[in-house]
């Protein structure tokens, strides 16, 4: 059912109006007019818009992010439309010519009741890598997002001491009794 929404334009010409509610995922047909009192009104303008989910937003790693190889996390983690399907590829060339015999290595699971999601990541080696994801909400799929982290040189571990032997008697003349 048609939606009929009024904005009064300001100085420059330029009007909003708020719709009554959000519109849901889908494509919508918008028609304006102009009116003027005492003024013929003007033809209708016609456009249409798709409503579509945001991109889905990679958590871990993070985008920017510098990790020794040591400390990859197990998982790649992040937050989409719930319930939605997540699809993303790991070291994806946006750039990159692809055919239909390219393999691309798609890895896929859904988002939960609180849009959050997770897949296994693949041991990486070190230098500059990069996660695309995309979201499916249904039929309506968002747009893709990218996110860049580095893989470094692996960090030493500290020595671990467990239970240390005691150095000496401190009663042995250090001013406690012996015991």
């Amino acid at each position: 059912e048609p939606v009929v929404v009024t904005a009064e334009a300001g100085e420059m010409g330029v009007g909003e109006a708020a719709l009554p509610a959000p519109l849901g995922y889908g494509t919508y047909e918008l028609s304006a007019v102009q009116a003027l009192e005492g003024k013929e009104t003007s033809p209708a303008g016609t456009s249409s818009v798709t409503v579509v989910p945001a991109a889905p937003v990679v958590t871990s790693p993070g985008n920017g992010s510098e990790i020794p190889v040591n400390k990859l996390p197990a998982m790649i983690t992040g937050t989409a439309v719930p319930g939605a399907e997540v699809e993303l590829v790991v070291d994806f060339d946006l750039d990159g010519e692809y055919t239909e015999e390219t393999e691309i290595p798609v890895q896929e699971t859904f988002a939960d009741a609180n849009g959050n999601w997770s897949i296994p990541l693949n041991p990486l080696t070190e230098g500059a890598h990069n996660i695309v994801a995309i979201q499916a909400a249904g039929e309506h799929i968002s747009d893709f997002s990218e996110t860049n982290f580095t893989v470094t040189a692996a960090v030493a571990e500290p020595p671990v001491t467990v239970n240390p032997v005691p150095v000496g008697n401190p009663g042995a003349g250090g001013g406690l009794p012996d015991t």
